[in-house]
């Protein structure tokens, strides 16, 4: 039997170990890459590394063109709001256009491409008390998720070249992680959000980083995915101060104190104190305490909610339909803990 090839980009950042880790286990033989700037970090076993600045289009070429894999899976994007408009516009979807472009050209053999991209470019359509479902308008609304949007529409052009499948996850947590539902659990942790910015009245649902791997890979094998995209997230719907309260009581349970008074920041004060930090960290050469883009996501009349049903009705099944009842946040805490982090 011939060997099973898969590729992961981004494989040093938060999802991409993961992915890696669930391929060997299934497995493929898995080539991971990243850019060779980025801080290596430890992966199972007879994973090849290739490191790779994916906005090059000949080294893409080259990598693909070389291992040809069967199956690929895009993770590699930015996802830090601090970064510059033109560069976040320019990078990611050049990402995914290199990507794409250089497996239609040089990999005629591949079974299936996932792309990673992000619930998060619904943007104004969040304006909702209802879950959102993958027909609904996307309406970006910071540099972000423009970017993230920009590579969907990129997805959208190879079709009918390639057998693509796109995820739209919702605000990813876990143990490895440093962004997505986690920058909120890590200031918490820091003892910097000592109240509920907004009035902590907007709902989010979550997606644990396993969960999302493991649709990506159960996607994968299916040919009737192809051409769709689709929501990622469990079926919680917490407010944002039931969240944090839970957390707070949490990190107790660790000896770690987080001060959470029962008071609520008026996002423009708070998107003023991000203002003046993003300048300290500029000027300091350090990421900000608080991003200002970040702050979107607290914003009163936004739920952050997305109708999984397309996923489910394929038979698909989530660990952690709940952070709490199933325990992914006690574990990501732990992990935490284990880390020195907290």
């Amino acid at each position: 039997m011939s060997e099973k090839r898969a590729l992961v980009t981004g494989c040093y950042g938060f999802v991409g170990p993961h992915m890696v880790e669930l391929l060997v286990e299934q497995g493929y033989k898995v080539i991971a890459t990243d850019h060779p700037n980025v801080r290596p970090k430890r992966l199972p076993p007879g994973v090849e590394f290739v490191p790779a600045d994916l906005t090059d289009y000949d080294a893409v070429c080259g990598l693909i063109s070389k291992y040809q894999p069967e199956l690929e899976f895009l993770v590699a994007s930015i996802f830090r709001y601090d970064i510059p408009r033109e560069v976040m516009l320019r990078v990611n979807p050049l990402i995914m256009e290199n990507c794409l472009k250089a497996t239609r050209n040089f990999n005629p053999g591949v079974r299936h491409v996932v792309s990673w991209i992000s619930s998060s470019v619904y943007g104004y359509s969040f304006r909702t008390p209802f879950a959102l479902s993958e027909s609904t308008s996307m309406l970006p609304r910071n540099a972000y998720e423009e970017s993230k949007f920009a590579q969907h529409l990129i997805c959208r052009q190879y079709y009918d070249t390639l057998p693509l499948t796109e995820i739209f996850p919702m605000a990813i947590y876990g143990p490895g992680g440093n962004y997505g539902a986690m920058v909120v659990i890590d200031m918490m942790a820091k003892n910097q959000m000592p109240g509920f910015p907004g009035g902590g009245k907007c709902r989010i649902s979550l997606a644990h980083v396993k969960d999302v791997c493991r649709a990506a890979l159960f996607l994968s094998e299916r040919d009737d995915t192809c051409g769709r995209w689709y929501n990622l997230g469990d079926e919680s719907s917490y407010t944002m101060r039931e969240m944090m309260k839970y957390l707070q009581k949490e990190f107790a349970n660790f000896g770690v104190r987080v001060d959470l008074l029962p008071i609520s920041y008026p996002l423009w004060l708070m998107k003023a104190f991000a203002w003046r930090s993003e300048q300290l960290a500029k000027k300091h050469n350090h990421p900000p305490i608080v991003q200002r883009d970040f702050l979107g996501y607290f914003e009163e009349g936004f739920n952050f909610l997305v109708d999984t049903y397309a996923i489910r009705s394929l038979g698909f099944g989530f660990l952690y339909n709940d952070p709490i009842v199933d325990g992914g946040l006690r574990e990501t805490l732990q992990w935490q803990r284990e880390q020195g982090l907290i």
